[in-house]
């Protein structure tokens, strides 16, 4: 199975503020996050991102109707979103979008997600948008990794004056 990774940070590395939220991001990112979700047909949260996302509103949820969105819990449960489906583990996971027909999986959240899949080296790609914000003490994009990485740039694309899209792939 291939993984794409999607993330929104700060200039100094930052997919949150210190409260977990996320409102210094522009609004364009969601837009563009949303394209990129419907282009992959699925997303794959953690439970914490999960859970964050649903406070905000079911219509977030909503905005994926059309998608399958992962969530690899620790814990298979059911979710009222009929499109919403847990996942024990990765490998349950990749079990559940194979049984979907699913070939690249988007991971999008959070830091505990990211850094997992990148520490199993399972990032084939990613798509980072960098915003012309600097976040005092904020939830970083990776934790504690272990080994290094390789990556190199695909292409860069302005999106407007504040967001800087990169798309890396793995060397």
């Amino acid at each position: 199975m291939k993984f794409d990774l999607y993330a929104t940070v700060s200039m100094n590395g930052y997919i949150a503020s210190a409260d977990g939220t996320e409102d210094c991001f522009p609004e364009q990112n969601w837009e563009e996050f949303k394209k990129i979700v419907s282009d992959h047909g699925n997303l794959i949260w953690g439970r914490k991102t999960y859970e964050k996302v649903l406070s905000w509103g079911e219509e977030y949820i909503s905005d994926f109707k059309d998608e399958m969105i992962f969530v690899p819990s620790g814990e298979e449960t059911k979710s009222e979103f009929k499109n919403v489906v847990f996942c024990k583990d990765i490998n349950d996971l990749n079990a559940k979008l194979e049984e979907n027909g699913i070939k690249v999986g988007l991971v999008s959240g959070g830091t505990s997600l990211y850094s997992d899949f990148l520490e199993k080296n399972m990032i084939n790609r990613m798509i980072i948008n960098y915003n012309s914000v600097i976040v005092d003490n904020g939830t970083p994009l990776f934790k504690n990794i272990s080994e290094n990485s390789s990556f190199e740039i695909v292409s860069t694309e302005i999106l407007d004056s504040n967001i800087l899209q990169v798309e890396f792939k793995q060397k």
